[in-house]
């Protein structure tokens, strides 16, 4: 599939070439409206880097509270500090939800909620350190 978009051309140019695409590319691509242009690009870059094989991971997200003090008009998930269907989960629950996602062969847990408004520090790191592998941290 060739790009429709012209800023796409020069970047597929350098993809079938080999050559490496600079920050101005990243932006380009980051801005296109041809995904699927870039979509097959990136699959021929997959294709000569790996051949036929696909790598992907086995994701699990762990909403541990949709209580947010925040009300960001996009957000569907947000439920006001106060409000009866809030929910909070334990950090056992955190920490079971994760075990669970292992045991099931995940190999990432993305741990995301709202702004809480009583959680302080502490209590993210207690969480996350129930479920995050000893060693040094990630960067």
């Amino acid at each position: 599939m060739e790009p429709t978009d012209p800023a796409l051309v020069s970047i597929a140019r350098k993809v079938r070439d080999g050559r490496r695409l600079d920050a101005a590319d990243g932006e380009a691509v980051f801005a296109t409206g041809d995904v699927h242009a870039l979509g097959a690009l990136a699959d021929e870059v997959r294709r000569k880097r790996h051949g036929a094989r696909t790598y992907y991971i086995v994701n699990r997200h762990i909403n541990y509270t949709n209580r947010c003090v925040l009300a960001c008009r996009f957000c569907g998930f947000r439920r006001a500090p106060d409000s009866g269907d809030a929910r909070d989960m334990t950090i056992d629950e955190i920490a079971a939800a994760a075990g669970e996602a292992a045991r099931a062969g995940g190999t990432e847990v993305h741990v995301t909620g709202g702004l809480h408004p009583t959680w302080r520090i502490d209590r993210y790191e207690r969480m996350v350190g129930r479920f995050a592998p000893p060693g040094p941290s990630c960067t």
